[in-house]
């Protein structure tokens, strides 16, 4: 088994690529898809007493007014991100090293998963249950972990899995390089660090979409969003 670890390259780009680009922000807040998984987000976090959101990268398309704390991570944390929420307890760290030990009642995690990448599809894989297993720490008994995360195939994912190793070293888009997983991997890495899931939709595909920063019609990506609640047991 190796370290878990997010590679310096892909920690990088994700900072530079996300970081003050309003411009990609603005283009999925457009969208009808992005509209549905806020929806969903919003629905999932109803009654939140203690929030942590996992890979904000300072913004909430969801409504966090009647959330008497929330504390947000991700691998960068902005000066304007307190400004536009100052009520909101801003943290950087990655998502593989929280400090958390049975704080929150709920945390969430919106496509932030398939951006935390190893140098290997194994450290893809234990990076993964590293996410479990912290998200799992940081929780209280029968705390809540919302989960909104693009999905692939399998077909796809066997294809991805050969060229990843020498597709991420010689990463050609200025967007992070990313890997997502086969929704059944999300369900065997969470109940192995021992959450029970209480809830599986898929959140429909009605718009273009965003791969790689570039906006794209929805037959010509092969990845759909899986919407899942889990509860720590």
């Amino acid at each position: 088994m190796s370290n878990p670890e997010q590679t310096q390259l892909a920690a990088k780009k994700n900072r530079d690529f996300f970081a003050d680009n309003d411009h990609y922000k603005d283009i999925q807040s457009e969208l009808e898809h992005y509209k549905f998984i806020a929806l969903s987000a919003r629905n999932g976090i109803a009654g939140a007493g203690n929030l942590l959101d996992i890979g904000n990268g300072g913004v909430f398309i969801y409504k966090i007014d009647d959330v008497p704390s929330v504390t947000a991570i991700d691998i960068f944390v902005e000066e304007s991100f307190s400004k536009r929420y100052p009520s909101v307890k801003w943290m950087e760290m990655s998502a593989l090293k929280m400090p958390f030990v049975g704080e929150f009642d709920t945390a969430i995690e919106i496509n932030t998963l398939h951006h935390i990448i190893g140098r290997t599809v194994r450290q893809n894989y234990d990076n993964l249950s590293q996410f479990f297993r912290e998200v799992h720490r940081a929780l209280k008994p029968n705390g809540r972990l919302v989960l909104l995360e693009s999905t692939v195939s399998k077909w796809f994912l066997c294809i991805y899995n050969l060229i990843f190793p020498l597709f991420s070293r010689f990463w050609p888009f200025k967007h992070p390089p990313t890997y997502q997983f086969h929704y059944r991997d999300l369900l065997k890495a969470a109940t192995a660090s021992g959450f029970e899931l209480c809830e599986f939709c898929w959140v429909p595909k009605t718009s273009d979409v965003l791969a790689f920063g570039i906006r794209l019609r929805p037959w010509m990506v092969p990845a759909k969003t899986a919407k899942m609640i889990f509860i720590k047991k």
